[in-house]
C-alpha cells in the first residue's frame, strides 16, 4: 500500500471553541446611610441588628466615646478642637462649626454615593447642627438626598421642640426629600404592653422600615422592576414626604396592611390626594397573593390624585412566611425647587442693591425701541418769564394763610388782615430789589478789577 497516494490522506478537520458571553452585571447604585449625631448612630446600629444590606454605612458624631461603640464600619469624628471628644451639651452651632471643620474627612467618605440618606434625632446638639452641612456636601456630589429624621416629643421640653423645628427648615434646605416622623405620632404605635426598651426603640425601628422601604426598591429584585431612575423621579426636589407602614398575616392580610399603612399614625392625617408622587413597596413571601395585590392597588388609587406619579414594587422575603408588610412613602409636601429659591433670592438681592430705586425687578434692559420719547419742541408760552416765580418770594406761611382763608369773608377782620399783609409784602419786594442792586453792583465791581 502506497502511503503517499493522496487518496490516503486523512483530511484536515477544523475545530471551533465558542465561548458563551457572561450574562452583564446590572449597575446597582451605590446608597449610603450617614447617621449623624448619637440619635442618628444609634439609628444605624439598629439597621445593621435588623439585617439592612447592600449599603453603606457611615457614623460621624462629635462624642468619641458614642462613636466607639457605633457598629457603623466608617466612623468619623468632628470637632475634635472645639468639643475635645465629648458632645455639644445641646449646642446647635457647635455641632455646625465642629462638621465644617472637618468637612475635607466628610466629603471622602461621600465620594461615588448616587443615593444618601441622613438620619438624626433632631432636638440634639451635634445631629441638628451637623446634619445640614453633610447634607449640603453630600448634594454638592450629585447625590440624591433623603433625610430621615425623628422629632422630640412634646414630653421632652418645649425648648428642644423648638430646636428641632428649627433645624429641620434649615436641613430642608439641602435635601431632595425629607421624612420627619414625630415620636409623639411613634407613642401612639406603640402597643400597651410593650416594654420601656421596645418604646424607645421604635422611632429606631420606623427610621429602619423607612431607610428600607426606599433602598429595597432599588436594591432588591422583584417581578415588577423599579430601579433608581424611577425612586430619583419621584424622590428629587420633593420637598416634605411621609411615610405609612402596615403590616398584617393571616387572611386578607395585603388589604389590612394597606389600611393600616394609610391609617398610620406616622402619615399626620395628611390627605394623600395632595400628595404629587407616590412609592408603594410590598413585601412578603408566596402566600402573598396576586388577587389580593391586585385588589389592594385599587383600594389605594381611589384615595390617590389621579394625576400622582405612582410606582409600585414588590419584595419577595420568605424569612416573613404569612406575614406581609406595605411601606407607602408619598412626597411633594411644601414643595419649593432650589431654582425657585434662587430665583426669589436674587430678587430680593436686586431690591437691595438698587434702593430706594424701584428698578431692581426690570427683567429686561431698557431698548432704544422701548425709550420714551421725549418732546424737544420749545413753545414760546413756555419761555421762562421771572414774574412767574414771584409767587415764591412770599414765605410759606403767608402763601398757606391766603389759600385757607379764600372763599371766606370775615368783614372787618379780613381787611385788616388783608391790609397787614400788602405792608408785608410791599417791604419783602423792596427789600429783594435791593438785594438784587447790591448783588448787580457787586458783579460790576468784580468786571472793573
Amino acid at each position: 500500500m502506497d502511503l503517499n497516494r493522496l487518496d490516503h490522506i486523512t483530511p484536515r478537520r477544523n475545530y471551533a471553541i465558542f465561548i458563551a458571553p457572561e450574562a452583564e452585571e446590572q449597575p446597582v447604585a451605590k446608597i449610603k446611610v450617614v447617621g449623624v449625631g448619637g440619635g442618628g448612630c444609634n439609628a444605624i446600629n439598629s439597621m445593621i441588628t435588623r439585617g439592612l444590606n447592600s449599603v453603606e454605612f457611615i457614623a460621624i458624631n462629635t462624642d468619641a466615646q458614642s462613636l466607639n461603640t457605633c457598629l457603623a464600619p466608617i466612623k468619623i469624628q468632628i470637632g475634635a478642637s472645639i468639643t475635645k471628644g465629648l458632645g455639644t451639651g445641646g449646642k446647635v452651632e457647635l455641632g455646625k462649626k465642629a462638621a465644617e471643620e472637618d468637612r475635607d474627612k466628610i466629603m471622602k467618605a461621600l465620594e461615588g454615593a448616587e443615593m444618601v440618606f441622613i438620619t438624626t434625632g433632631e432636638g440634639g446638639g451635634t445631629g441638628t447642627g451637623a446634619s445640614p452641612v453633610v447634607a449640603h456636601l453630600a448634594r454638592s456630589t450629585g447625590a440624591l438626598v433623603v433625610a430621615v429624621v425623628t422629632k422630640p416629643s412634646i414630653l421632652e421640653g418645649t425648648p428642644k421642640v423648638k430646636i428641632a423645628e428649627k433645624g429641620i427648615i434649615e436641613l430642608r434646605e439641602y435635601c431632595d426629600s425629607l421624612i420627619a416622623i414625630s415620636n409623639d405620632n411613634i407613642q401612639l404605635a406603640i402597643n400597651e404592653t410593650a416594654s420601656v426598651f421596645e418604646g424607645y426603640d421604635k422611632p429606631n425601628e420606623v427610621l429602619y422600615n423607612a431607610v428600607r422601604g426606599i433602598s429595597d426598591l432599588i436594591l432588591q429584585s422583584g417581578q415588577v422592576n423599579v430601579d433608581f431612575a424611577d425612586v430619583r423621579t419621584v424622590l428629587r426636589d420633593s420637598g416634605d414626604a411621609v411615610i405609612g407602614i402596615g403590616r398584617a398575616s393571616g387572611e386578607n392580610k395585603v388589604i389590612e396592611a394597606l389600611n393600616k399603612a394609610i391609617s398610620s399614625p406616622l402619615l399626620e392625617a395628611i390627605d394623600l390626594k395632595h400628595s404629587h408622587s407616590v412609592l408603594v413597596n410590598f413585601t412578603g413571601s408566596d402566600s402573598m397573593t396576586y388577587i389580593e395585590v391586585l385588589k389592594a392597588m385599587e383600594r389605594l388609587q381611589e384615595m390617590l390624585n389621579p394625576n400622582a406619579f405612582t410606582k409600585y414594587g414588590f419584595v419577595k422575603d420568605t424569612d416573613m412566611e404569612n406575614e406581609v408588610m406595605v411601606t407607602i412613602i408619598a412626597t411633594g409636601y411644601n414643595k419649593i425647587s432650589r431654582l425657585e429659591r434662587t430665583q426669589e433670592s436674587n430678587e430680593l438681592k436686586l431690591i437691595k442693591d438698587d434702593e430706594p430705586s424701584s428698578i431692581g425687578l426690570i427683567s429686561q434692559p431698557i431698548t432704544k425701541e422701548s425709550e420714551p420719547e421725549i418732546d424737544l419742541t420749545l413753545s414760546l408760552d413756555e419761555i421762562y418769564s421771572p414774574e412767574k416765580d414771584s409767587i415764591y418770594e412770599v414765605p410759606p406761611f403767608m402763601r398757606n394763610k391766603v389759600a385757607l382763608q379764600d372763599g371766606k369773608d370775615d368783614g372787618k377782620d379780613k381787611n385788616q388782615t388783608d391790609e397787614i399783609d400788602k405792608n408785608m409784602l410791599d417791604n419783602l419786594k423792596r427789600q429783594k430789589n435791593k438785594e438784587d442792586e447790591d448783588d448787580t453792583s457787586a458783579f460790576l465791581r468784580k468786571l472793573m478789577d
